[in-house]
């Protein structure tokens, strides 16, 4: 072989008339097939080579195409801004963010981890964007929008938040 392989992940999502593309490690692009072929999962998050945080919803797979040896696929890069895709619009939603880092991490984590209706992290502009859960189709963030000064394991579970019964208490 000439050179290095090149792995992809072609996904064809319900709602996104165009095929999404994302450049991917072989470690990543062997995860998300095997967690596709487990089943169970709501969510899928991974993070590009090009340092994009992506999660999907698994539900909304039409078709999946692990690829190697593109050659030179060319991604367009933007600026550091987030995309989402939801169900049922042709056009994806994009929005930025500044100083959330922390809000953005635990988002990707809640989607990949809990069972949560809506996911939250604030804008630019300070203000609340709040997303449900299940109208997201695909969401991408560049991965440096995700670190901050503590390492973010996007898997790690959140043993802070107790969903168990309350205690009773006098």
């Amino acid at each position: 072989m000439a050179g290095p392989v090149v792995y992809h992940v072609k996904l064809l999502l319900a709602g996104i008339a165009e095929s999404l593309v994302f450049r991917v490690s072989r470690e990543e692009s062997q995860r998300i097939r095997a967690t596709l072929d487990m089943g169970g999962a709501r969510f899928i998050v991974f993070e590009t080579t090009e340092k994009d945080m992506v999660a999907f919803s698994v539900g909304d797979i039409q078709a999946a195409n692990f690829l190697f040896d593109l050659g030179t696929f060319d991604h367009e890069r933007g600026e550091a801004r987030i995309v989402v895709h939801l169900r049922g619009r042709t056009e994806p939603f994009f929005t930025t963010t500044d100083g959330a880092e922390e809000e953005l991490a635990q988002a990707f984590r809640d989607l990949e981890v809990e069972e949560r209706e809506f996911i939250h992290f604030t804008d630019e502009d300070g203000e609340d964007l709040v997303l449900r859960c299940d109208q997201i189709v695909c969401i991408v963030v560049p991965r440096r929008l995700l670190i901050t000064n503590e390492p973010v394991d996007l898997h790690a579970v959140d043993e802070t938040d107790d969903d168990g019964p309350p205690s009773e208490s006098a």
